[in-house]
């Protein structure tokens, strides 16, 4: 297994330091410039949130998108699967005929 890597993550302003695989360092780095536009984002709607709730409401706008996401790929999958069958019914009717 590769020693693990330290990646810095600046979030307005604050830097944390993150232990995380050497394969992760990207995805982390990204993840980190996302929840730092997340913060800034509503920290321009209420100046006065302390850095504390900007990470919690980051976090819960994360959860609502990652939510949306999973609901999203639930649905594509069952209209894929009721495609699937229209397309096996079709050929089975095309058979019969």
């Amino acid at each position: 297994m590769a020693n693990p890597l330290t990646v810095s993550i600046q979030l307005l302003g604050n830097s944390y330091d993150v232990g995380c695989k050497p394969e992760d360092q990207q995805s982390l780095k990204q993840a980190g410039l996302k929840i730092n536009q997340m913060m800034l984002d509503i920290k321009k709607t209420a100046p006065n949130l302390s850095q504390e709730k900007l990470l919690v409401l980051s976090a819960l706008t994360l959860c609502t998108q990652l939510g949306d996401n999973e609901k999203n790929s639930e649905e594509a999958y069952k209209s894929a699967r009721l495609l699937e069958k229209m397309i096996v019914e079709t050929r089975h009717l095309s058979n019969i005929n």
